[in-house]
C-alpha cells in the first residue's frame, strides 16, 4: 500500500530513511527548519566504522565516571550551563552500563552497521558517488601499550562479533601513515572499515537521488505534533497531515515529543571540528583516532578535518571554543599542520541514556517512527535505520536484534 509519509529531520538519518521509504514505493516528505545535511551529516568524520559497536555506555562506564566528571579526559567534557539536564541524564547512563545484556545491545549495534555498510554501498552506486569510498580501513591509535591492554575488552568484542582488526606495533604503523609522529606504541588497524573523502559531497548526491524520485523537502518550523493523528502543526499557522510520521530530528526529537507531552530522555552530544592545510607534503592515508587526544584526524579533499571529543549539553547551549582549540593544539603533535581553514564548526549529535539509538513506533501512537539517538556513530548506523524504519512501516517483521532499539524501552 502505497503512503505519504513525513520525515521529520533532513540529516543523513531522515534522508537514508526518506530513501528507503522512496524505494518502497511511498511519496515522502522530508520537513526541516535548516537547509538539508547542513548540520552534524555536513561534518561526521566520514567513517563507516566496524568499531562503533562498542557504545559509549558501556560496563566500564561506572570506573571512568569520576574522571569524566572533573574533565580528566580530553575526549569529554560536561557543559556547565547545561548541568540541569545532564546530571539526570548521567545517572540514567550509569544506571544503564550496569544493566545486564550488553552482549546482545553491542551484538544489534553491530548488526545495524553491518546492515548500514551494505546499504549505504548500495546509494552509493545508485547516486553516482562511489568513488568517494575508500576501503582501506581505519586506526585507532595507542601512545602506551597499556592503553591497549586496557582496550582488550572492546577488542573481544571486535572478535565476538567477526569485526575484522590488526594490532600494529610503532614501524607498522609508520609504514601506514609515514608523517604521523612517531609517539604511538601500538595501533589497531579496522580492516573493515571504510570512509568517505568528503561527507558532503556524498549528502548532496543522496539528496539529488531523492529529488530524482519525486521526494520534496519543505523548509518550515515546527510548533506542534499530534502523534495519535501524526499531524504537525507550522509555525506559518498550517497543519501538515500525513499518514505516517517519522521523527528522525536528532537532538531536537525529544523537545517534539515534549510538545505532545511524551518523554524521551534524550541530550546533545556536541563535537567541534576544524579543518587545517596540512604543511609540506604531509598527509594521512585514511582517518585516525587518537585515543588518548580523544580526536579523529580525516583527510579531506582541502586538508585534514580535526575532531575534538565529546561535550555533553543540551543541543542549544552555548558554543565553548576550548575544546576545539585543545583538538587542533594535540593534532599539531601527530601531524605537521599548516594554515587553519574557515571557522571551528560545532555538530550536535543526539544521545540517548544506554548508547543505543531509538528505532521503532511509539506504542501509543503506532503511526508515528523514531529514528533518533545515533550519537557519535551517525554515518555508521544511518542507511541501516532507514531500512529498518521502511520494513516496519511496510508491515514487514523486523529481525529480533532490533528489538534493542525499540522505543518502549523508554516507556514511549
Amino acid at each position: 500500500m502505497k503512503l505519504k509519509i513525513t520525515v521529520v529531520g533532513a540529516g543523513l538519518v531522515g534522508l537514508c530513511t526518506a530513501l528507503s521509504l522512496q524505494e518502497r514505493g511511498h511519496e515522502v516528505v522530508l520537513v526541516d527548519k535548516d537547509e538539508p545535511l547542513g548540520k552534524a551529516s555536513r561534518w561526521n568524520a566520514g567513517v563507516l566504522a566496524t568499531s562503533s559497536l562498542w557504545p559509549m555506555v558501556n560496563p566500564g562506564l561506572p570506573r571512568q565516571a569520576p574522571g569524566l566528571a572533573l574533565g580528566r579526559s580530553p575526549g569529554f567534557r560536561l557543559n556547565a550551563e547545561s548541568l540541569g539536564s545532564v546530571l539526570p541524564f548521567a545517572l540514567r547512563a550509569l544506571a544503564a552500563s550496569r544493566r545486564r545484556g550488553f552482549g546482545a545491545r553491542v551484538a544489534a549495534l553491530d548488526r545495524l552497521i553491518t546492515l548500514s555498510r551494505r546499504r549505504h554501498e548500495t546509494l552509493m552506486a545508485k547516486s553516482g558517488c562511489a568513488a568517494l569510498r575508500t576501503d582501506n580501513g581505519w586506526l585507532h591509535l595507542y601512545e602506551r601499550s597499556t592503553a591497549l591492554e586496557a582496550a582488550r575488552p572492546q577488542l573481544e568484542a571486535f572478535e565476538r562479533n567477526g569485526v575484522g582488526f590488526e594490532i600494529l606495533g610503532r614501524d607498522e604503523l609508520l609504514d601506514l601513515e609515514p608523517h604521523l609522529a612517531p609517539r604511538f606504541e601500538r595501533a589497531v588497524l579496522l580492516t573493515g572499515s571504510a570512509w568517505v573523502r568528503e561527507p558532503s559531497e556524498l549528502g548532496a548526491a543522496y539528496l539529488a537521488l531523492f529529488h530524482a524520485r519525486g521526494g520534496h523537502v519543505r523548509r518550515c518550523e515546527i510548533t506542534g505534533i499530534d502523534p495519535g493523528a501524526a499531524t504537525l502543526g507550522l509555525a506559518d499557522g498550517n497543519r501538515l497531515e500525513t499518514d505516517r510520521l517519522v521523527l528522525a530530528a536528532g537532538p531536537w526529537t525529544g523537545a517534539l515529543l515534549a510538545r505532545a507531552g511524551l518523554r524521551l530522555p534524550m541530550i546533545g552530544e556536541r563535537g567541534y571540528v576544524r579543518r587545517v592545510v596540512p604543511a609540506g607534503n604531509a598527509g594521512l592515508n585514511r582517518p585516525v583516532f587518537d585515543t588518548a587526544g580523544g580526536i579523529v584526524l580525516a583527510p579531506r579533499p582541502d586538508g585534514i578535518q580535526i575532531s575534538s571529543g565529546t561535550e555533553l549539553c543540551g543541543p542549544d547551549a552555548p558554543k565553548r571554543t576550548g575544546q576545539a582549540q585543545a583538538a587542533l593544539d594535540r593534532a599539531g603533535h601527530l601531524l605537521p599542520l599548516g594554515d587553519e581553514i574557515g571557522e571551528i564548526h560545532a555538530a550536535e549529535r543526539p544521545t540517548l541514556p544506554d548508547g543505543l539509538p531509538a528505532i521503532g513506533p511509539l506504542e501509543a501512537a503506532p503511526r508515528v517512527w523514531l529514528a533518533t539517538g545515533h550519537q557519535h556513530i551517525g554515518f555508521s548506523t544511518s542507511a541501516g535505520t532507514g531500512e529498518l524504519v521502511a520494513d516496519g512501516l511496510g508491515g514487514k517483521a523486523l529481525p529480533d536484534w532490533a528489538a534493542e532499539f525499540s522505543p518502549a524501552r523508554f516507556g514511549l
